[in-house]
């Protein structure tokens, strides 16, 4: 957007209210923020599809349900809420962006909180064990 003149510092040049929405795939800095992105990748690089699979010596799987675009469009939408709430106190707008990498992570917080707490593996879904 900001090679076609639509990025965010410009278009605030013209409405200094604007809220403006990015869903980078992989945040906006760091090694992978130039990499395209759809949802059954992000699973992957975000270690949510770790804990999906049918047991040892079978391939992750991913989730039923597309549920790193899902938790990116609800966060998007609670960040542009926030952002509205701020704009009509002070008529300032704001930019916000949720990436589907950040979301896939929040998904899976359940499996690293379980590791930490017990230094054991969390089982795959499914009920079959995880070897790691």
């Amino acid at each position: 957007m900001n090679r076609l003149g639509l990025g965010y510092e410009a278009l605030r040049e013209i409405h200094p209210g604007l809220i403006y929405w990015g869903i980078p795939g992989y945040g906006r800095t760091g090694p992978h923020s130039n990499l395209g992105d759809i949802n059954l990748i992000v699973q992957g690089m975000s270690g949510l599809m770790s804990v999906t699979g049918n047991g040892p010596g079978h391939p992750p799987l991913k989730t039923g349900v597309p549920i790193c675009n899902v938790t990116t469009g609800m966060f998007g939408a609670m960040d542009v809420l926030t952002a509205l709430h701020h704009r009509n106190r002070t008529g300032e707008g704001q930019f916000v962006d949720t990436s589907l990498f950040e979301s896939g992570i929040a998904a899976s917080f359940h499996q690293p909180s379980q590791y930490v707490a017990s230094r054991d593996a969390p089982p795959l879904s499914r009920g079959a064990t995880c070897t790691r």
